[in-house]
């Protein structure tokens, strides 16, 4: 202990500092760290954010440079981090938005500390990304989440590989399609006939629309128009004019539909949405609203009249032709809360496998929802014995699923998911339902081996043609 002259001595000494406005004395910064891959080793590591030594004047607030050496990834609505205090303290931070960046930006994080307080503030940034520059997102070390696992545990977790992403289905159109082959006449000739008024007949165009073909040697199908809405190589081009001409006028007949009017048949319908995503955007929203109007029980006048089949036309197609993240979100909504028949699951099947832009239009709360439906929708039908499209469907839509990985590169892995730990239970009766009595199954063997490649993608595996295998199946 000092004898009272030095605390005297030391206490004048801090008056006379404070009264020139000089420190008289300093707090030690507690280091704080983030998560981050190592630029050399790509090994994950806890980067210091401030210096181990760092001392800072009493009282002041410390304000660290922006770390810039992040990313926001394009269309991904949540980023984590994972923030260490000390040497054991570590907090999980999750940062939301409504709606991705269009492209992959650079963010900036920024933390602020007040040591004699025992708070810190992290801020985060960007300056290539108008919304999170206007707004940058703030939050108080006290409010963040903390981790029941050390620091070590929390790098071994990061260090585990991304799991892999089903490779979507993109079927290309054919020429064959239009110029005809064995006993189909083709798309061309179809366009050249015209009823007694001169006008073109939609039916027998949305026959051609709807018929692929195979190639004998690869077993790859093709289409009229491809599914991302392509045309065949070396096609004439008075030929895809004239088809755009067909378009016009379907897409004039359907929008001319009202209460008093409705449409007399599925024809010019079945045209447009056997086009895929060439399919005008103005057919899909109203056929999004139709659907959405039916889901609520209200009037629309696509669904006025309606024909045999308009339902089928309707659902169906929508999950052929609707793009863009929003309207898809729209319609995935639609599909979630209806009843799970044929229609539904085929439409839940298309957007899943083939729409580029599927996973963008998913949540997370989104995903569960899907999973839980389609999972028991197995064990259903494997219970009932029955294994007609539905089963097909509800696997193709459930292994297109894993496709969210594109946006949150960890989902629906059961180490560390509950929602994915359910599914894998949920899966693994399935299994066990079609082992029991593989002999009464029909291709069964077929049927376990794409069961096992879910559960391998539920752990952390699987086949990236998983879903050309069950396109493919018996």
């Amino acid at each position: 202990m000092l004898d009272w002259s030095g605390i005297a001595s030391g206490c004048l000494i801090a008056g006379r500092l404070i009264d020139r406005g000089l420190p008289h004395y300093f707090d030690r910064l507690t280091p704080i760290g983030l998560a981050v891959l190592n630029a050399r080793t790509r090994d994950p590591e806890f980067q210091d954010l401030i210096g181990t030594s760092a001392t800072l004047p009493a009282n002041r607030e410390y304000v660290s440079p922006p770390f810039q050496s992040l990313e926001w990834f394009k269309g991904k609505q949540q980023v984590e981090f994972y923030l260490l205090k000390g040497k054991d303290e570590v907090r999980h931070w999750i940062v939301e938005r409504e709606e991705g960046p269009p492209r992959n930006v650079k963010v900036e994080l920024r933390l602020r500390q007040t040591p004699g307080q025992s708070w810190a503030r992290l801020s985060l940034t960007s300056p290539e990304w108008e919304p999170l520059q206007r707004a940058p997102i703030s939050l108080d070390w006290v409010n963040l989440t903390p981790v029941n696992e050390s620091p070590a545990e929390i790098l071994e977790r990061l260090r585990t590989p991304p799991p892999p992403i089903p490779s979507r289905i993109v079927e290309a159109a054919h020429l064959n399609l239009w110029n005809g082959y064995s006993r189909f006449s083709g798309l061309v000739a179809a366009m050249e006939a015209v009823d007694a008024r001169g006008k073109c007949v939609p039916r027998k165009i949305a026959v051609c629309l709807a018929h692929p073909w195979r190639d004998p040697t690869s077993r790859a199908r093709y289409w009229a128009v491809g599914t991302d809405g392509d045309f065949p190589k070396n096609l004439p081009a008075q030929h895809e004019r004239r088809f755009r001409n067909v378009l016009r006028e379907c897409e004039k007949h359907v929008l001319s539909a009202t209460q008093l009017v409705p449409l007399r048949d599925n024809h010019a319908l079945r045209c447009l949405t056997w086009c895929f995503t060439l399919c005008p955007e103005s057919i899909q929203d109203a056929i999004v609203e139709a659907l959405e109007a039916n889901l609520d029980g209200c009037p629309h006048p696509l669904l006025l009249g309606s024909r045999p089949g308009r339902q089928t036309v309707l659902t169906q197609g929508a999950g052929r032709v609707v793009t863009g993240p929003g309207r898809l979100k729209r319609l995935l909504r639609v599909l979630v809360a209806r009843r799970q028949d044929a229609n539904t699951l085929n439409a839940l099947a298309m957007v899943m496998s083939r729409r580029k832009e599927a996973p963008y239009a998913l949540t997370e709360a989104m995903v569960g929802d899907i999973a839980k439906k389609l999972a028991d929708e197995l064990f259903d039908l494997t219970q009932q014995h029955w294994f007609d499209v539905r089963f097909r469907y509800a696997l193709s839509a459930l292994a297109g699923l894993f496709r969210y990985r594109e946006i949150e590169r960890y989902a629906l892995l059961a180490s560390r998911d509950h929602v994915a730990q359910q599914l894998l239970y949920r899966i693994e009766q399935v299994e066990h339902l079609l082992g029991a009595k593989p002999q009464s199954i029909p291709s069964c063997q077929q049927k376990l081996g794409l069961i096992a490649s879910i559960k391998d993608y539920l752990n952390g595996g699987g086949d990236p043609n998983i879903l050309i295998r069950i396109e493919n199946m018996d």
